[in-house]
């Protein structure tokens, strides 16, 4: 099988086709350029480099593991997939975000509302809420402390 033709090669050739179609001439058609020296998957996990991988919908998944299929039909190559070898990074990909502190210790809401919003923030860095005698809480915000895992206590007067 051939190389593989770029997505702007195959529009450039599909516009080219329908201009001349539909009559506008063939002379007003961008030429085709040449294609693209172009490494194929398989060529780059022969290379024992990170493969930048680029994943921004469905196809470009489908394409991935038809690639990942199409080079474990090779004996080689599937042995370097089989033992981990090959590195495979989203290409754009974003570095990880630095964890978040570990919550620890309670806050105490001695009075007044505690809004669902408020319970998302003290969660960020608390694991319990102790809710004085002068404290009311809203209903979206006892669900939230449930979704968040957050303790309540309320404290005796």
């Amino acid at each position: 099988m051939g190389e593989r033709m770029s997505r702007d090669e195959l529009r450039t050739l599909v516009r080219a086709t329908l201009r001349e179609a539909l009559g506008q001439g063939a002379a007003e058609a961008p030429k085709p350029t040449a294609p693209a020296k172009t490494t194929s998957f398989a060529e780059r996990l022969r290379a024992d480099k990170p493969i930048d991988i680029a994943i921004a919908n469905d196809g470009d998944l489908a394409r991935f593991a038809r690639d990942v299929a199409e080079a474990a039909s090779d004996a080689d190559l599937k042995a370097v997939l089989l033992s981990g070898k090959a590195r495979f990074q989203l290409s754009g990909a974003k570095p990880a975000a630095a964890p978040s502190p570990p919550r620890s210790g309670a806050f105490h809401w001695d009075k007044g509302v505690l809004s669902e919003a408020k319970v998302t923030e003290i969660a960020r860095k608390h694991v319990r809420i102790v809710l004085g005698p002068g404290a009311v809480m809203t209903p979206l915000a006892r669900d939230r402390a449930r979704e968040v895992k957050i303790e309540l206590v309320r404290q005796k007067s």
